[in-house]
């Protein structure tokens, strides 16, 4: 009985022990480490409001006859409002964010509004080229009913660069278009090149040149992940449409080769890094942390109902938790997988698989260490939960840049006057034209469906256009 009393009595020490080193562990917090400062600096912004794309993208819902720049100075100060109010109450800032988003995205009475529907041009999953003759005159009615949105649109095109001022947080909005807007400008555009005569016709490809230019610089300037998301979108909408365009063997093409040719070349190799994303990460992250370093902030939830027992209980299990996170530690831990995520990001495509496998052995490594350190583990769970997504979004950049590289060896086809039963053959006569630029595979012909289509490494991607058709339609009627 003795022995197991003096057993029973070190057991007892022994878990003091560890519970008095787990808390001593846990009682500092390193400052920021370099790689977290060099990722906190971003630069200055060099355009001016009126010439800023995120401040009229912010603003193109603007009541009918206001400027847009000065709706999206309003929309910009409310975000910076309810980030600072965060600071110090973010139960309100949440509930403050999702009204005040919740009125931008439904466009409140004053703003204004879409008027039709447009089901018969979706930029990256329906073709705006092939029934461009049949829904002409929808296209006209749309555009004479929506001819100020059509106007502030053509009006993008004037904007210098793309820079977000919003001061950074988890609640504020990257600059989007309602998607029948932008559907509307690619249903013109292939109207107008189909159908008007010569001069205009140049004009609307000179309109869609400018426009691939316009979100090129929104995909290269400084912003979230988000905004690159949203500016590869349109630019595959762009060029699935000059696609469309190019392929149609009953469309003379040639006229314009020159037009082609320069918007082909307007996208540089460099213009798919995007690794300065991860600053704007790394600010976003730090701005969801900062409720949780605040006394009030509960994180177990609260009721109103709970009585005085369970509030002070939830106060202790908050305290005791708030303990075991440390916000600079977490930070750093995030800026160092950032800086493998801004690698993976700017890496050029030929050097891409390599980059990637780099990475995943890293991320791997990074998360067995977390599992096994008692060290802030409220971090680090943190930490895991957001990492491991990143090359997803890697992957979809590359995916529209092969795209992009399927439309060039659509126009040389088309230049070379090759039929499509030698499609094949020029194919593998020019690989630089022929294959994914970051896996290296080869587009895929079908004989049968006359169609081209690269393989993607993006899952997310599956449900967008990422082929061209061949096939000899008849022509319309006019």
């Amino acid at each position: 009985m003795a022995a197991l009393r003096r057993g029973l009595k070190w057991l007892a020490w022994t878990l003091l022990a560890l519970v008095v080193g787990v808390i001593a562990i846990n009682a500092y917090d390193p400052p920021l480490s370099e790689a977290a400062k060099a990722l906190s600096r971003t630069p200055d912004n060099p355009y001016p409001p009126e010439q800023n794309l995120y401040v009229a993208l912010r603003g193109f819902m603007a009541p009918e006859g206001k400027p847009v720049v000065a709706e999206g100075l309003k929309h910009i100060a409310e975000d910076d409002r309810v980030t600072a109010l965060g600071l110090t109450d973010p139960t309100a800032a949440y509930k403050q964010s999702s009204a005040h988003q919740r009125s931008e995205a439904l466009n409140d009475s004053a703003s204004m509004r879409f008027r039709g529907t447009l089901g018969y041009c979706q930029a990256v999953s329906l073709s705006c080229w092939k029934d461009a003759e049949r829904h002409g005159t929808e296209t006209q009615g749309l555009l004479a009913d929506n001819r100020e949105l059509m106007q502030r649109y053509l009006a993008l095109h004037r904007f210098s660069g793309y820079f977000e001022t919003a001061q950074p947080s988890v609640t504020v909005r990257a600059g989007v278009l309602p998607s029948d807007v932008r559907n509307l400008f690619l249903a013109r555009t292939a109207w107008r090149a189909k159908q008007a005569p010569g001069p205009q016709r140049a004009e609307a490809l000179s309109e869609l040149h400018s426009d691939i230019r316009l979100w090129r610089n929104m995909l290269k300037g400084e912003g979230s992940l988000l905004s690159k998301m949203i500016a590869l979108m349109y630019l595959q909408g762009d060029f699935l449409l000059l696609a469309d365009m190019i392929a149609d063997r009953n469309f003379d093409w040639t006229p314009h080769a020159e037009q082609i040719d320069a918007m082909l070349d307007a996208m540089k190799e460099t213009d798919w890094a995007i690794g300065s994303v991860a600053k704007w990460e790394l600010k976003q992250f730090s701005a969801t942390l900062t409720p949780l370093t605040l006394a009030n902030t509960s994180y177990f939830g609260q009721n109103e109902s709970d009585g005085p027992v369970t509030r002070s209980l939830r106060g202790l299990a908050d305290n005791a938790s708030r303990h075991f996170f440390k916000p600079n530690a977490t930070l750093n831990g995030y800026a160092e997988a950032l800086v493998q995520v801004e690698h993976l990001f700017n890496t050029d495509s030929a050097s891409y698989p390599s980059a990637r496998a780099a990475y995943d052995t890293w991320m791997e490594s990074r998360l067995s260490e977390h599992k096994l350190s008692i060290y802030n583990p409220i971090g680090r769970v943190l930490n895991s939960v957001a990492l491991p997504s990143y090359w997803d979004y890697s992957e979809r950049t590359r995916d529209v840049e092969a795209f992009v590289r399927m439309v060039r060896l659509t126009h040389e086809i088309r230049k070379a006057q090759v039929s499509n039963e030698a499609i094949p053959a020029f194919m593998t006569a020019h690989p630089e034209w022929s294959t994914h630029p970051a896996s290296g595979k080869p587009f895929a012909w079908d004989a049968q469906a006359q169609t081209l289509t690269a393989p993607l490494l993006a899952k997310a991607n599956a449900k967008r256009r990422f082929d061209i058709s061949f096939a000899k339609a008849a022509p319309a009627a006019r």
